[in-house]
């Protein structure tokens, strides 16, 4: 049942019918009459679909920084679009000097939050669909931030505006705080919540329904090796000096760069390694060629161009680096190539060994590629390929949050830096100081240093809580159905609210992988959940 008290243009009246709402409010709980709003949002169903499609149109991946652009140009126009849309219907916004915003509704000392973010990976490769007009086909919103975050952050914006139109004073202030840099470690809320207050409770729609109140730590690690040069007949050479080697030519082909991977959380979709032009003899080229073409000829491919050398590119599929097991990495493809390589491994039938073998006798080539230690440790950790970390020791798991997973994200190899970049989702009863002990003693014996780039602590919310009291409420007038409670291995901004913020609900498919996009009939129904939510927590 709703009991709707209709607003008038004159202010008086509104106030009183405001509160005639709000007493009405309190003796429908009292009485055990459930107050539902949540089907009003279905009234901006077209502006909801208009506002996210030009919202996706914006390439908010993060750049370099400028004045009042902590994280570039792109993610500031994200950032003041909204923030204008709120101003336009009626709410107060707010810009905290570029890092973070919010729109507001209602009075009072204590605030309620629905963190969002406007930031985005970058689009990768393979998509159907431009990753950045949001295209709308069959029913679907496709585009970079259609679910991972975009989408839900227009609906959060338009839930707080269905609360202004009822005329519904809420008990707390609401606030759609948004983000603008959840995808690259979360320092706009670091910088945020020394401006402005920590909501006393909150939820960020960035996973899905139901309530999602355990969130594995992520730790970033780089595996580090610098000033340690590969000299131009493929030793190592740690004083920076060439190496006369007596057999040049038998020795194998030196490996320039590598660079792949466009984002620590990310599955990587691409690779490449580069040999200079100088170094490579025709034999060569036909070798790598065929052992391409033997091994993954789809996947894997070996192009030659005079005067610039030989591209060794591979082709894996991207996916979010919460659960690498669903991708395939491009970084290890290329790595489990060169392996072969450098080994000289072919199969009997493909004739092409006998080409290898003679041409070996003649003196003519070389016919390895030379993998120093620091990528042969890469290669026999399995780093890239077992997403599970016991290659490394550290494959942990809890009945709270299920198992650890890692992803090798980027990795950036030439002559003065050797860097990959890690990233480890670990279970909420794990220490990560373990973790990072393991990983060191493993790297330290090749002469690999460890970094850590970002560690983000786990999030766990009791069921007793008042805030998945509320959600589960929402959840379940909207629904009818009973709010179990999750755990996930992404990282939302929840866990900034110092475990009084869950993640809770979100729509659509795809984050981080090609043709992301939501449905919009899913949309909707997100929207009928997320704004009962707003409700809940803000009376």
């Amino acid at each position: 049942m709703i009991v709707k008290i209709k607003l008038f243009g004159d202010p008086g009246l509104n106030t009183i019918c405001c509160c005639i709402n709000s007493c009405l409010k309190g003796y429908q709980e009292e009485v055990g009459i459930k107050v539902i709003i949540g089907n009003e949002i279905l009234k901006y169903r077209e502006d909801i679909i208009r506002e996210i499609c030009e919202l996706i149109k914006i390439r908010s991946v993060t750049g370099a920084p400028g004045k009042g652009k902590p994280f570039g140009e792109g993610v500031n126009q994200a950032l003041e679009y909204v923030l204008g849309l709120g101003e336009r219907l009626g709410l107060k916004a707010k810009n905290v000097d570029g890092y973070a915003g919010h729109i507001e509704y209602g009075e009072g000392d204590e605030i309620a939050g629905v963190l969002v973010h406007l930031d985005v990976v970058p689009e990768g490769i393979g998509w159907t669909f431009p990753p950045f007009e949001g295209v709308i086909h069959e029913g679907k919103i496709y585009g970079r931030g259609a679910s991972d975050d975009k989408g839900p952050a227009i609906v959060a914006v338009y839930g707080l505006k269905v609360l202004k139109d009822l005329g519904i004073i809420p008990k707390r202030k609401v606030r759609i705080i948004l983000g603008t840099n959840e995808e690259s470690g979360m320092q706009d809320m670091k910088y945020y919540f020394t401006k402005e207050p920590v909501p006393g409770m909150g939820f960020s729609p960035d996973a899905g329904y139901p309530i999602t109140n355990r969130e594995k730590g992520i730790l970033h690690l780089a595996l580090v090796k610098l000033g340690h040069g590969v000299n131009e007949y493929g030793h190592k050479d740690e004083s920076g000096r060439k190496d006369e080697c007596r057999h040049k030519d038998m020795c194998g082909l030196p490996i320039q760069e590598i660079f792949g991977g466009e984002a620590v959380n990310m599955v990587p979709a691409e690779c490449r390694a580069h040999i200079p032009a100088e170094k490579i003899k025709p034999g060569e080229v036909l070798y790598l060629q065929e052992l391409a073409r033997e091994i993954d000829g789809e996947n894997i491919a070996v192009l030659f161009e005079e005067g610039k050398g030989l591209i060794i590119l591979s082709k894996g599929k991207s996916a979010h680096g919460a659960s690498p097991q669903s991708g395939i990495n491009a970084i290890y493809k290329l790595l489990s190539f060169l392996y072969n390589a450098e080994n000289g491994s072919m199969g009997n039938n493909s004739g092409i060994g006998g080409i290898v073998n003679n041409n070996a006798k003649n003196g003519s080539v070389r016919n390895r590629v030379y993998l120093d230690s620091y990528l042969k440790f890469l290669y026999e950790k399995k780093i890239g390929s077992d997403t599970t970390g016991h290659s490394l020791g550290i494959d942990l798991k809890d009945e709270e949050s299920g198992a650890l997973t890692i992803n090798l994200g980027k990795i950036i190899y030439n002559q003065a830096e050797k860097r990959a970049m890690l990233d480890i989702r670990y279970p909420v009863t794990c220490n990560h100081e373990e973790i990072l002990k393991a990983v060191k003693e493993q790297a330290e014996k090749e002469g690999i240093h460890v970094e850590i780039i970002g560690h983000s602590p786990p999030l766990y919310v009791p069921a007793t809580h008042p805030l998945i009291i509320k959600l589960s409420t929402a959840y379940e007038k909207i629904t009818g159905e009973k709010a179990n409670l999750l755990s996930m291995g992404g990282g939302t901004y929840a866990r900034t609210l110092k475990n009084n913020g869950v993640a809770f609900g979100g729509a659509g498919t795809g984050a981080h992988q090609p043709d992301e996009h939501v449905s919009i009939e899913d949309l909707m129904r997100h929207g009928k959940i997320c704004t009962q939510a707003i409700y809940e927590i803000a009376t």
